[in-house]
């Protein structure tokens, strides 16, 4: 058996191999991204800004481009990586490498200084009362994630930001949230709010069912202070005016963006997937002091954020706001609405019944194999 043929012969396996296994990591990469853009409505700009992206891709094109160091003994001319001396593949793959390694670290640099200038404003902003359960990384990355939230809302929809301290009391989990609070047993955070009064935000700190990183954060801190920001906008007026499943919607469009939340929504989807999808083609919103239970709770979550995105695509992000501000002029909600829209609130949910993700096609798929 003449090894050297056999030799050559594994490494030219080798090499294809690694450029088929490369090129269906990165065309897989891209597919997925592409998907998520597609049909979860996440803006391209979020994704591919990623500092984890970019080095992802270096690192696969350097991993298929060392595989194919001894491919070949004769490349054609045309190929010119294969040209190249090995010293020269060598290098740069070394580069290549190098900035995959230097661009995460330059990247977790900024945003590091971005977070701890958001912690020392937030000390400003934030009045916090915890319970000894919780870390100081807990505690520290949920006030940087409501500072995040708060700042970014305000600079967008807050003409004249009103100048007090948001109390913030923080519980290690639900569990405790609901021993020492008097917050219904389905609600996982709440905030009690009043016009011309500071409001209170009453959080867990540990993310729900996360075994790795417990200072990981969650939606609340975000939809909470959205609530906030809400009745910042409505100045004298009460949230009471605006139905609870529209300030709802609004809170969770605007806490569950990005990709840090992606496989939130992603799980909300999947659960209205699970159930009856029946329950979208409704002639009214549901109403949350309806629930019967956990489940009910957290169809009407689920809902409101998949109405939030269907009335951002349909009238703008910032018609959510519109409407708030109308009604925070004195002005009723369905008027304010209406004003907005050009759309009863009503037949607006109907509108987005219909076209939320082919429900009636998967509600008659649904139902036909029920009978």
């Amino acid at each position: 058996m003449n090894w050297g043929i056999l030799i050559k012969v594994l490494k030219r396996l080798l090499s294809i191999v690694g450029s088929i296994i490369s090129f269906s990591f990165f065309l897989g990469i891209i597919s997925i991204l592409s998907a998520i853009v597609l049909v979860d409505r996440v803006k391209p700009s979020i994704l591919f800004n990623l500092y984890v992206l970019i080095p992802i891709i270096i690192l696969l094109v350097a991993f298929s481009a060392f595989l194919t160091l001894k491919g070949r003994s004769k490349k054609p001319k045309s190929d010119w990586f294969q040209n190249w001396s090995k010293k020269r593949k060598i290098t740069v793959i070394a580069i290549f490498v190098s900035i995959s390694i230097v661009v995460p670290l330059a990247t977790r640099t900024i945003s590091y200084s971005n977070d701890q200038r958001l912690l020392e404003d937030a000390t400003k902003q934030f009045q916090v009362e915890t319970t000894s359960g919780a870390s100081r990384g807990q505690i520290e990355n949920t006030l940087i994630e409501l500072e995040r939230q708060l700042t970014e809302l305000r600079s967008k929809y807050v003409k004249r930001a009103p100048i007090y301290l948001i109390k913030v009391r923080m519980f290690v989990n639900e569990s405790e949230l609901h021993a020492n609070t008097s917050s219904p047993a389905w609600a996982d955070a709440y905030v009690q709010t009043a016009p011309g009064q500071p409001p209170i935000i009453y959080l867990p700190v540990e993310p729900q069912n996360q075994r790795f990183d417990k200072t990981a954060p969650t939606p609340n801190p975000a939809h909470e202070i959205t609530h906030v920001v809400t009745q910042e906008v409505l100045g004298t007026q009460s949230m009471k005016l605006i139905p609870t499943f529209f300030n709802e919607s609004l809170a969770q469009y605007e806490s569950l963006g990005g990709l840090s939340s992606l496989f939130y929504r992603l799980n909300l989807r999947v659960f209205l997937l699970m159930q009856d999808p029946s329950m979208v083609l409704r002639e009214r919103p549901p109403r949350l002091d309806q629930a019967a239970n956990q489940k009910d709770v957290d169809i009407f979550y689920a809902l409101s954020y998949e109405y939030a995105r269907y009335f951002a695509d349909k009238y703008g992000e910032k018609g959510l706001w519109l409407v708030v501000e109308e009604v925070g002029k004195g002005i009723d909600f369905d008027s304010a609405f209406t004003d907005v829209t050009g759309k009863q609130y009503v037949d607006s949910y109907i509108d987005f019944s219909k076209h939320w993700l082919f429900a009636p096609v998967i509600v008659n798929y649904y139902q036909s194999n029920r009978s």
